[in-house]
């Protein structure tokens, strides 16, 4: 209590002063007053933590230093702390909380492989989010549904089913480039609004089937104003006041969901297994069609980041004449594409599982892609009992707590030396050097998906969409007068960084590639 009464007495000490000197003078006199109740505040309510625990690192501000740079300063608050304190893992004070933040990649490998991380209270937040009664949320929790579930959603996504929703997804999007006639361009206003849109079109067409509510473009532009508001949406009936949008967003997308699973449209021929699956899991469990609606999180998990990577994706390989053209000779060059004649007209179809076998550099621009512009923050709490996690490099086990939470962020996890000095830069022919750093750095250091047994099950769907699009792109088009914009993180709950396009354009216009205009685009 030393320390409290110390402060305490230069607070009343500064408080004397307040009431003469100049305005300059009575603002730092405040300022002084407001930091030293603070540091007493801090004294009295701070977490406790235990020597073997991560090193402490204060914020700028006691107590709410740390809470104010993670909600509005993301992620370069990770980044800022990963740089100035060059700590593996440290425990911040959030409040009268702490957490753990980790900037050592074996240290988030050990993390996602310990079984008592998990996503524990951060599913409750999620519930909130998407407006769930709590009361069916905390029934899922105790029941263990959401491990049910994403073993459904596992098995839906592999093998021929995964395959079917590919080639579902591609086929809407190739249709939408024959849609392009020689001769007759497409003049497009935002890049990046016309990848989201045709991803959003094809994701969700691929899901829910032919009988899609997603076939009214109204329900896709609602995705979009939905994330924009996502993290304001945990704060109950104040979400009502600073995310009125992304609220009405989200009640439309619910109705046209709920319309779909009382009608049973679900259980279509032309439905992808996952959207089935689910259902039928969700039905079994005892929830109303009026709850799969709710509950249904696909429609925003599926698009949400997969748009903004095509987009990336896009505009680094079409903005540079040297990347677009070593992609263009890759993809003629291999057995990927093959060509024939129907009808009098010539039809070439991809082969979309040889694409990721095959095409290298295909490859690595994609993985290039999400190494520079993906920012997930990786998140699970202690549960059920203090446990450890190991640097394997030095040995050092450090111990973390029942019940607190657990971050590390990708885009700290990215910008490691491990990918050479040009890290910050878009260089896709860092991955096919094969030396024994990026090799180590692809296995520890690349996590835009997650890991452990919370990896994205949706990730080889988002891999094949994204490979197969820019194939056809980058050998039937030209994306004239692409630009690449700088980028930010526009919302705290995106995975992926928003285009700035400041003075550069955000317009392009789309035609055929001379020798491709009377092509007609397959996958197979």
């Amino acid at each position: 209590m030393a320390d409290s009464s110390s402060a305490a007495a230069a607070a009343a000490t500064l408080l004397e002063r307040f009431s003469s000197g100049s305005s300059v003078k009575l603002l730092a006199t405040a300022l002084a007053v407001f930091a030293a109740i603070l540091l007493v505040i801090d004294k009295l309510i701070a977490a406790p933590v235990d020597p073997r625990e991560p090193p402490v690192v204060k914020g700028i501000l006691p107590i709410i230093g740390h809470w104010i740079s993670v909600n509005t300063s993301y992620p370069g608050v990770y980044e800022k702390l990963a740089r100035q304190s060059k700590l593996p893992v440290c425990t911040i004070p959030v409040l009268n909380k702490k957490m753990y933040v980790i900037n050592n990649a074996n240290l988030v490998q050990s993390a996602m492989r310990n079984k008592t991380l998990e996503f524990g209270a951060r599913i409750e937040e999620i519930g909130r989010i998407m407006g769930v009664d709590p009361v069916i949320v905390k029934r899922l929790v105790k029941e263990n549904a959401v491990e049910e579930i994403s073993r459904v959603t596992v098995s839906a996504l592999s093998g021929d089913n995964l395959l079917s929703l590919n080639l579902n997804a591609l086929k809407y999007i190739g249709n939408r480039f024959n849609e392009v006639r020689p001769g007759s361009p497409l003049q497009i206003d935002d890049v990046h609004h016309w990848a989201r849109d045709l991803i959003g079109h094809a994701t969700t067409r691929a899901l829910y089937g032919e009988h899609s509510p997603f076939n009214n473009p109204e329900l896709v532009d609602a995705i979009w104003t939905y994330e924009s508001g996502l993290g304001k949406l945990q704060y109950g009936w104040i979400s009502k006041f600073i995310a009125g949008k992304a609220l009405e967003a989200r009640k439309k997308i619910v109705t046209g969901l709920v319309g779909y699973y009382m009608r049973k449209l679900d259980q279509g021929e032309t439905v992808s297994a996952v959207i089935k699956g689910r259902a039928e899991f969700w039905r079994s469990f005892g929830l109303s069609d009026i709850m799969l609606g709710a509950m249904d999180s696909l429609p925003a998990s599926s698009t949400v980041n997969t748009a903004p990577s095509m987009f990336w994706l896009i505009v680094n390989v079409f903005a540079e004449p040297k990347y677009l053209s070593r992609v263009r000779q890759e993809l003629e060059d291999g057995n990927v594409i093959s060509i024939t004649q129907e009808d009098g007209r010539r039809v070439a179809t991809v082969n979309v599982p040889e694409l990721g076998k095959s095409c290298h550099y295909l490859v690595a621009c994609y993985r290039e892609t999400l190494r520079t512009e993906n920012t997930v923050t990786g998140s699970r709490t202690v549960t059920s009992k203090d446990t450890t996690i190991t640097d394997h490099e030095t040995g050092r086990e450090y111990l973390l707590k029942e019940g607190v939470e657990v971050q590390w962020s990708a885009s700290v996890m990215h910008k490691k030396a491990i990918w050479g000095e040009d890290s910050e830069q878009f260089n896709p022919g860092r991955w096919l050097k094969g030396t024994p750093e990026i090799n180590k750095g692809s296995k520890e250091s690349f996590v835009p998906f997650g890991g452990g047994k919370h990896l994205c099950p949706g990730r080889n769907f988002a891999f094949a969409e994204l490979l197969g699009c820019l194939a056809v792109l980058a050998v039937g088009f030209e994306f004239e007068g692409v630009e690449v914009p700088d980028h930010a993180m526009l919302f705290s709950t995106s995975g992926l960084r928003s285009p700035i396009y400041g003075n550069k354009s955000s317009k392009a216009t789309l035609k055929r590639r001379p020798g491709w205009e009377d092509v007609e685009w397959r996958y197979r």
